[in-house]
């Protein structure tokens, strides 16, 4: 599951079991900018990765996590 995905369902399921409901129903707009600035590092890493052709695909998916065809998507929209 993508993180995005991953902390508004931890978020979402806190708040309907009332586990710092009060505190995480302030702070979500935080919480999904936090999840929307690491996944656009995590983004960035990778294109950085492959446009230095330094890196094996395994090896740029064992840093961001991707899955091949995450990394295959990304591959077309560099190069579009």
């Amino acid at each position: 599951m993508p993180l995005d995905e991953a902390v508004e369902q931890a978020i979402t399921e806190c708040i309907s079991e009332g586990i710092l409901a009060d505190f995480l129903r302030k702070n979500r707009a935080e919480e999904e900018g936090f999840a929307n600035g690491l996944s656009q590092g995590i983004i960035q890493t990778a294109v950085s990765m492959l446009k230095l052709k330094e890196f094996t695909d395994t090896q740029i998916r064992e840093v961001t996590g991707f899955e091949q065809e995450q990394l295959d998507e990304l591959k077309k929209n560099i190069n579009r």
